[in-house]
């Protein structure tokens, strides 16, 4: 009972505003991952060499290509790059064109990620630049938020599912021989297969990973911000302890004489904050 207790009251604590920054914050740190790393790999493993010895070699698809790697059984590696351009291609689409219309989405995603961040941070958590931004975009915050986070999971999305493509484009390139059946990453876009004792894997690497955990934090993201209540909703809260009198004459809100000197700490002791004079009772938090 105790620890359940003592979870309440952090679930408690924990607010829709400050979960929604840092889930944010993750889906840009993954994101910026994602573009600064290799986004495909294929391995062999057990490869027959020259000198009769076996040794292996991986491949990485970059921003500038495909970069090699070949090391034998004394340890020693070799590497090389294959720029895009030395992969000649029967038809479209080009590996070079998916990877990099990946990418460039990918990019966009991080541009409009750093906006919701933003609007997170200085139009709902820093409240004095709150009051300024709700004011500015008449208490529409959250649906510019939640309109530029959307925006932000549309290109994310758009990033890792074109890039599925990528083997139907290698198939279409020099990269791979046609007919061979050693070529599986030019017929799938994940596999493992062992054949003479020669292992080979192949699939989706570090960067695209990286895409994919990105809109998981970014889905996140745009459920807390939509289940934070519009700052209007804030405003007809009731501050407890506090009478008012109706003065049908002007249509406002004014507190009895009685309790006038117990508003500062009333609305303190709620959460608020002024935005007017304590007699027209304009409050928020």
């Amino acid at each position: 009972k105790k620890m359940g207790g003592m979870l309440r009251q952090l679930l408690s604590a924990v607010s829709r505003q400050s979960v929604a920054f840092v889930m944010s914050f993750l889906c840009e740190v993954a994101l910026i991952i994602s573009v600064s790393t290799p986004w495909y790999l294929i391995t062999v493993d057990n490869l027959p060499l020259s000198d009769a010895t076996t040794g292996s070699w991986y491949t990485i698809f970059i921003w500038t290509g495909a970069k090699y790697y070949a090391e034998n059984k004394h340890g020693e590696t070799r590497s090389f790059l294959l720029s895009w351009g030395d992969m000649s291609s029967n038809g479209d689409p080009t590996p070079k064109s998916v990877y990099l219309t990946s990418q460039i989405v990918t990019l966009l995603s991080i541009v409009c990620g750093l906006f919701s961040l933003l609007f997170i941070l200085f139009g709902i958590i820093v409240k004095p630049t709150a009051l300024k931004f709700h004011r500015y975009f008449q208490d529409q915050v959250k649906f510019v938020i939640l309109g530029i986070q959307s925006l932000t999971l549309v290109f994310i999305l758009l990033g890792w599912t074109l890039f599925l493509r990528f083997p139907r484009a290698l198939k279409r390139s020099s990269f791979c021989n046609e007919g061979s059946s050693t070529f599986y990453w030019c017929v799938n876009f994940s596999g493992d297969e062992t054949h003479n004792y020669v292992h080979v894997s192949w699939g989706p690497y570090a960067g695209w990973v990286c895409s994919c955990l990105s809109m998981g934090f970014g889905i996140v993201v745009a459920i807390c911000v939509a289940l934070l209540p519009r700052e209007r909703d804030k405003i007809e809260k009731p501050i407890k302890g506090i009478e008012f009198e109706w003065d049908s004459g002007t249509e406002s809100l004014e507190p009895t004489t009685e309790v006038a000197q117990e508003i500062p700490r009333k609305f303190v002791e709620s959460g608020y904050q002024v935005l007017d004079s304590p007699r027209n009772m304009r409050y928020s938090y």
